[in-house]
């Protein structure tokens, strides 16, 4: 029995296990109720026991992941902190990853590995770690809106929807993972500002944005005007409009973006140097594809070649149509969740219209949106939605029976998906870390980050330099003195007037000294375009090749530091202020 098999037995077996134990202890105890949270908790590993297979995955970005994670990790050893560059990758040029891709997944790979996990590991246990937690925060929100049983079925939903399976189990796409930790986090934050305002929910607001923007910023990019509707969706509902409670929710999604300011800003305005920007068409799938999946009678999203289908879900799909039906034969007699729910049968529509072809011409007017490249993206916001829908509807059926039958098609419609198609278990660090600088080349390039000197037609360098620093004309000796991410410190005795290539690829920032005195730096020599290259009369030099901040790099830390400074000294203030009250 092959690996894809063998792990649907072992999921049906797990399954049967924890439901028939479940039905056990009702029946040994039945007049005690099943902890919702607890059965969540458990229903949540059943996904993820194909992870725990030693090795890696045989699709998806898993490797790139472990490749990005040492390049990061490498950084921090050499104590730079919030690091642009990634040293080691592009055949050892390098080139400004970290400046432009979510970089809170890496951080937090790079922390287990500390604590002593292997990278692949580490990898594992962000995955493992982001999908039960995303399951606690919705099931957090949801239950502070409608209660327990809503809550649960909300969280459900959020789990087993198509789309975050095939980011967990056949993309790897980390960053998409750990940002379904942080939707319903935002929206719990912001529906407390406005119902029990205290300062912990509004440090919680803060950090979820921030922490939503640093985990992926087109989801961040997507979500955050919902999260500003959503939030002007609870003030409208109060009875009183205390406008203070409007300022500080407002003030706290402010305090995301200058906490996040690090990332975004010189991801931003550094932008202009990479192939990001020059204009990438949004690609769009057809309406039909977001419905159905072609493979094993619609129950499997992987095709036999790695090909993904992203749908909706059927058991969503049914939620809506329920939802539309409950909407207009006015069986939802509550006022609150009647809003509530077309406020989140807007967002889905929308948002899928945004899915869409015809909506085009939108995505080429919006600021920030036209480098968002793929639309099915969008289906993380989409399974946010959905979910949300289906606390509604769970809230408003007055039979159980129902909602245990919406539970097991949401759950078991997916079981053929809780597993990879395989894993290599061969693979360990020590194999990877030796295809490190040649990963670039072979999948792990991030085009929109890629420097726009480089040459357009092979942007990823595919040959490790012999050495770092060499001669192109001219005659001299070069001595490597010392050399991390970004600073590489050489000695040359130059014999006469001689040009050099410091085999590192450009962008703003790389500074060359000669004698502590700053020199030109030539980038678009047409042999070697993109590649530092330099010129020195003859004569002893002692050579810095020194990775600096940017103006909007150095800004973006300042503003980040200061933010938190800020936050730290008013909750100091107000954890001292009563404390101080309180003597006299």
């Amino acid at each position: 029995m092959i690996g894809p098999y063998r792990m649907v037995l072992v999921n049906i077996i797990s399954s049967l296990l924890l439901f028939g134990g479940t039905f056990f202890y009702k029946y040994i105890y039945p007049k005690k109720k099943i902890n919702l949270f607890v059965l969540l908790l458990l229903i949540s590993i059943l996904p993820l026991i194909s992870i725990l297979r030693a090795g890696v995955y045989q699709s998806g970005d898993f490797t790139i992941n472990v490749y990005k994670t040492m390049s990061l990790y490498s950084a921090f050893s050499d104590k730079v902190f919030l690091p642009s560059w990634a040293e080691a990758l592009n055949a050892t040029y390098g080139y400004p990853l970290f400046m432009f891709t979510y970089p809170l997944p890496y951080y937090i790979a790079s922390l287990f590995h500390f604590i002593g996990f292997s990278f692949i590991n580490s990898i594992k246990l962000l995955l493992i770690g982001s999908f039960i937690l995303s399951g606690i925060t919705m099931y957090l929100w949801a239950k502070d809106s409608f209660g327990k049983l809503p809550g649960f079925v909300a969280s459900i939903f959020y789990l087993f929807n198509p789309y975050h399976l095939i980011d967990l189990n056949f993309r790897a796409d980390i960053g998409e993972i750990i940002s379904f930790v942080f939707l319903p986090l935002t929206l719990l934050s912001a529906r407390k500002i406005f119902k029990e305002p205290k300062p912990h929910w509004f440090l919680l607001a803060s950090l979820s944005i921030c922490g939503l923007i640093l985990s992926h910023q087109a989801v961040s990019v997507s979500f955050i005007p919902f999260v500003i509707l959503y939030g002007l969706f609870e003030f409208y509902r109060l009875r009183k409009k205390e406008m203070l409670k409007l300022f500080s929710f407002g003030f706290s999604v402010l305090l995301g973006f200058l906490l996040s300011a690090f990332y975004w800003i010189p991801g931003i305005f550094e932008g202009i140097y990479t192939r990001r920007a020059i204009t990438q068409e949004i690609l769009f799938r057809n309406f039909w594809e977001y419905l159905f999946s072609p493979w094993k009678m619609g129950l499997l999203f992987q095709g036999d070649k790695g090909e993904l289908s992203f749908i909706i879900g059927y058991i969503q799909l049914f939620v809506i149509l329920t939802a539309l039906v409950f909407l207009f034969k006015h069986m939802i007699k509550n006022t609150y969740q009647k809003q509530f729910l077309m406020f989140f049968l807007f967002a889905f529509f929308f948002t899928f219209f945004m899915t869409q072809s015809i909506s085009k011409p939108l995505w080429y007017m919006i600021p920030l949106i036209k480098n968002f490249q793929f639309t099915f993206r969008l289906l993380v916001d989409i399974a946010f939605f959905t979910s949300a829908i289906a606390a509604v509807i769970a809230k408003n059926i007055k039979k159980p029976i129902f909602i245990y039958a919406l539970l097991s098609i949401a759950i078991f419609s997916t079981i053929l998906n809780w597993g990879n198609r395989g894993t290599i278990a061969d693979a360990t660090d020590s194999v990877l870390a030796r295809n490190v600088p040649l990963s670039t080349s072979l999948g792990e390039g991030l085009e929109p980050a890629a420097p726009k000197w480089l040459d357009i037609k092979h942007i990823w360098l595919t040959v490790i330099p012999k050495n770092h620093l060499e001669v192109l004309s001219g005659r001299a000796k070069i001595y490597q003195t010392f050399r991390n991410s970004v600073r590489h410190e050489y000695t040359v005795v130059s014999q006469k007037p001689s040009l050099f290539k410091e085999n590192t690829a450009y962008f703003p920032g790389w500074t060359v000294y000669a004698n502590d005195k700053k020199i030109n730096i030539y980038y678009q020599n047409p042999k070697y375009p993109g590649i530092i290259t330099f010129t020195l009369p003859n004569g002893y030099y002692k050579i810095k090749v020194v990775f600096e901040d940017t103006i909007w790099t150095l800004w973006g830390k300042l503003i980040s530091i200061f933010t938190l400074i800020g936050i730290c000294l008013l909750l100091l203030a107000k954890f001292l202020m009563p404390k101080a009250l309180s003597k006299h």
